[in-house]
């Protein structure tokens, strides 16, 4: 059995989200964002809530649902001490306007600290402010649904 490094793993998984990119917009292409860009604010907002992506690679899980609800959904996990893998949390991006939810705690999450990021990707998909402030009253579903 292969055996790969928390850093070798994480590096597969990036590469492969890079070359099944294609997969992964047919969402984006009904609802705007990619799921390059959901990523992208992910991890933003995650290295703004202090986790040190760099030294630390998070082990991102895209999870899949039966039906297409309008959101990237996420199982987050990050490799600890002993060959511990420990639990981040669950996250889901709005493919519309890229608002972020912690689907555990189910609430929007505070993104301030990544405003721009998430302001230059709205503006690259042509979503204006009132647009994204409408769309935003969208909740994803929660764990505890």
């Amino acid at each position: 059995m292969l055996r790969l490094s928390p850093r070798t793993f994480v590096g597969v998984i990036c590469v492969c989200l890079l070359v099944f990119q294609p997969c992964g917009e047919s969402l984006a292409d009904a609802k705007g964002m990619s799921e390059v860009d959901a990523v992208h604010l992910l991890i933003a907002y995650l290295r703004s809530q202090g986790y040190d992506t760099k030294e630390v690679p998070l082990l991102i899980d895209r999870m899949t649902g039966d039906s297409d609800n309008g959101f990237y959904d996420y199982d987050i996990h990050a490799p600890g001490p002993h060959d511990y893998l420990g639990h981040i949390g669950t996250y889901a991006v709005n493919a519309e306007t890229g608002d972020i939810w912690d689907t555990g705690l189910c609430r929007r999450l505070d993104t301030t600290a990544i405003a721009p990021l998430e302001n230059l990707i709205r503006d690259n998909i042509g979503l204006s402010k009132s647009d994204s402030k409408r769309l935003s009253k969208k909740k994803p579903p929660c764990l505890n649904d």
